[in-house]
């Protein structure tokens, strides 16, 4: 069994890398989005409890749907055939990850600035930020490349490879439908500060592990790569906690200190507001070569926190 739990795993994590996410398929995660707009609008209508409660119902509601559609298949494909429930385990590992597809991603947006088509880079970059880009130049685009690949990281390669270590596809499954609840509604705002508040707190907790993991594996390739990892040690402590979420701001400032960049600064919300982001990491500019030296990073760590996963599997 332990051996078919490292091979599922080895085959999606190649499958993400060779294909990514193709946009001709319809991703778990959408479903799970889908799925939660659908549930919030029921679940709202509940007026005689308090929206904290309503929001804890609305993430049991969308966890109980997925995970009981999760082992109602895996029930009837142990019937057929294993094979079949192991292609099943093999789709739902490789969907979860999104190493291809963040790569991708900044590569595509680095082609587009290569060219100077900074226009097509815009429209790209705003598919993957919830920032307004609508009139960002392409010092602003690089860096909301990096900070999202770098954040990125740990929710979207990280986190759930640490969870399948845990508990394999199912608690893979767990942790995305919790880190897509909090994107569909961990907001803080007159909307979801309620509402949302158990997704966002629910996701908080479950990234404490991974986001300090992203860390280190950031600061083992930096050792690497002879850049800077005492410097990437010290704007983790010094920065990881000047932004809102406990988790998320620790693997960018980790690869600003690592890199001995600057990241951060103003920025504009999705309503044209400007965000008065802290300043974050080393000293030095970037340009857009910086993307593929954070394409980079990333790959090196999806493989470091790979093997970690294969070798703690194996001593189970």
């Amino acid at each position: 069994m332990i051996s078919n739990t490292i091979t599922i795993l080895l085959i999606a994590f190649l499958l993400d890398i060779l294909f990514a996410d193709p946009f001709w398929l319809y991703h778990p995660v959408q479903l799970i989005g889908l799925f939660s707009i659908i549930a919030e609008k029921q679940i709202r209508r509940i007026k005689w409890i308090s929206l904290y409660l309503l929001g804890i119902l609305h993430w049991v509601v969308i966890v109980t749907i997925f995970v009981g559609l999760f082992l109602v298949i895996k029930y009837v494909l142990e019937e057929i055939s294993l094979s079949l429930l192991y292609l099943f385990y093999i789709y739902i590992t490789y969907s979860l990850l999104a190493l291809g597809s963040l790569t991708r991603e900044a590569r595509v947006i680095y082609n587009f600035l290569n060219t100077g088509d900074l226009k097509s880079a815009r429209t790209r970059v705003q598919g993957i930020v919830s920032r307004d880009m609508s009139e960002a130049d392409e010092q602003q685009i690089i860096r909301a490349v990096i900070e999202t690949t770098t954040e990125n990281l740990s929710d979207g390669i990280i986190a759930p490879l640490f969870f399948y270590g845990l508990g394999g596809p199912i608690l893979m499954l767990v942790y995305k439908i919790t880190n897509t609840l909090d994107s569909m509604v961990g907001y803080k705002n007159n909307r979801y500060l309620k509402y949302g508040w158990f997704s966002a707190k629910t996701d908080d907790l479950l990234n404490i592990i991974p986001a300090r993991l992203t860390g280190l594996i950031i600061i083992l390739t930096a050792y690497i790569k002879l850049d800077y990892p005492y410097s990437a040690w010290q704007s983790w402590r010094r920065d990881a906690q000047k932004g809102p979420s406990p988790n998320g701001g620790i693997p960018i400032v980790t690869y600003a200190g690592a890199r001995n960049i600057r990241l951060g600064g103003p920025c504009l919300d999705k309503d044209g507001k400007v965000i008065e982001i802290p300043f974050v990491g080393g000293k030095n500019s970037f340009n857009r070569e910086e993307i593929k030296t954070a394409i980079t990073y990333t790959y090196l760590a999806s493989m470091f926190t790979l093997i970690l996963v294969v070798a703690y599997i194996s001593n189970i």
